[in-house]
């Protein structure tokens, strides 16, 4: 058993929090970049100017720990796992780590800037030959070209396509714009897929839609952040998801539960659930 996935599935939260804190380190590398140390033992780029995920990293070493714990109890050595929304790799380095040298990730991050940092912590970490981190969006079944992305200021980790009627003036006062690619994923390209993780900020439907191939043929465990806020229903995320029963959430306690349309419209409405199916 890898010393990582030990301490997530054998310890209490609050001394597994404790026994990857207590392994941080960083170093200011230049050109808005600072090298820490996650998850007890892995090197990761972040971008110092990064206000939402940086921190957090470099000063506690691990992120969302329900969902680190999560990954601990899904991902097992040999599996291949898909990590749409990637960002700078956190959860990719992860899956890394428990995939082992005989399993496979596939990292996908729309992002230039941010892709380019992902391809470096997958490199540093010595598993480049387990992963492959891909530059470009999923969206539609079949789309091709690109879209206008909008990144915030500082925030890196919550880029998105732009919607319709938005003011590209206002977003460029508020972060940078730019054109990313789409692309896609064959289930040709696959002969297994265990686990996908799917981080979209408001993409969602079109993402869930673009991989129901791959799920109806390869039967993974998917985990996707959702929020009802973002234009979409309960009943949009059934439909692409092909289930007319209630949805399951992933809770703070890293226990998945029943989200019943009630509690998703009534309890958070305007925040983040994590559907796993």
């Amino acid at each position: 058993m890898s010393r990582i996935r030990d301490i997530l599935l054998n310890k209490r939260r609050s001394d597994a929090e404790q026994s990857i804190s207590d392994r941080t380190k960083s170093v200011y590398m230049g050109d808005r970049t600072v090298l820490c140390r996650i998850l007890g033992d892995n090197k990761f780029f972040v971008f110092s100017d990064d206000a939402g995920l940086a921190p957090h990293l470099i000063f506690d070493g691990y992120w969302e720990f329900w969902l680190t714990r999560y990954f601990a109890e899904m991902i097992q050595p040999g599996d291949t796992v898909i990590d749409i929304g990637a960002n700078v790799g956190y959860y990719s380095v992860l899956a890394a780590e428990l995939v082992s040298g005989t399993g496979r990730v596939v990292a996908i991050e729309p992002n230039p800037e941010v892709y380019a940092l992902l391809a470096r912590n997958m490199g540093v970490n010595g598993f480049a030959s387990r992963s492959e981190a891909r530059n470009f969006a999923l969206s539609f079944a079949g789309g091709t070209g690109s879209l206008p992305f909008f990144v915030p200021k500082g925030e890196p980790k919550n880029g998105r396509f732009v919607v319709e009627g938005e003011s590209i003036d206002f977003l460029s006062d508020h972060g940078a714009v730019f054109q990313v690619e789409l692309g896609g994923l064959l289930a040709n390209d696959f002969d297994r897929i265990d686990f996908i993780k799917i981080d979209v900020e408001g993409a969602e439907i079109a993402v869930l839609d673009h991989i129901r191939p791959l799920v109806e043929r390869f039967h993974p465990k998917v985990v996707c952040e959702v929020n009802f806020a973002r234009g979409y229903s309960y009943d949009d995320i059934q439909r692409s998801i092909g289930t007319k029963d209630d949805l399951q959430f992933l809770d703070f306690d890293a226990k998945v539960k029943p989200l019943t349309r009630e509690m998703a419209h009534n309890e958070r409405p305007a925040d983040d659930w994590l559907v796993c199916f």
